[in-house]
């Protein structure tokens, strides 16, 4: 079975079994932000660490108002960029918006549908990459405020990937078989009818 493939061509025995939405309940948006709160002081020590094992100075880190924006203003471009990267290194061409209801960003690719293997790199992808890369960028940029914005980026880039993460948990119930369809608030689950 092909890893994607149009929503359309899916085999004709699999059936959807699953939408999950973010938005489907005000109880779902305030869990996931409320993770992401959670997730800060989690992804402030693995940002140091990762630093730290880089080789980067922790001295003179900045941290400003003006910095945590810029910082949050790259992170959202470079995150959904790496996700966009994700679906195109399966042959897809991604679209992108704005979900207001849950205050999220978003990487979509309507039409389509991934073996949950695929749909995984996709969500995990900005997660697993930016953790490595902006450690050794920091490394090479000269300056407080280059380290200071990455480490800033590195933990809002973690903490950001909430969303992510609860699909990824949330794909653990389903067998390898399964394909899923990207909604722009959540994922869509198809199995086999057998």
């Amino acid at each position: 079975m092909p890893v994607a493939l149009p929503a359309s061509q899916l085999p004709p025995n699999y059936r959807e079994v699953e939408y999950w939405r973010i938005t489907a309940s005000r109880k779902r948006v305030v869990l996931a932000n409320l993770l992401a709160i959670a997730l800060l002081p989690v992804f402030i020590g693995l940002s140091l660490w990762a630093m730290h094992i880089a080789g980067v100075s922790l001295d003179g880190l900045i941290l400003t108002v003006p910095l945590i924006l810029l910082a949050g203003l790259a992170v959202i471009f470079i995150h959904e960029g790496v996700h966009a990267l994700g679906v195109l290194v399966f042959g897809v061409k991604p679209r992108f918006g704005i979900l207001w209801k849950a205050l999220a960003f978003y990487t979509t690719m309507p039409g389509w549908v991934f073996k949950r293997w695929a749909y995984w790199v996709i969500l995990l992808a900005p997660l697993v990459v930016l953790s490595g890369v902006l450690p050794l960028m920091a490394s090479f940029l000269p300056g407080e405020f280059w380290r200071s914005l990455i480490a800033l980026m590195m933990v809002l880039n973690g903490a950001g990937s909430a969303g992510d993460l609860i699909l990824a948990v949330l794909l653990l119930r389903y067998p390898p078989c399964a394909y899923v369809a990207d909604e722009k608030d959540g994922m869509r689950i198809f199995l086999p009818a057998d």
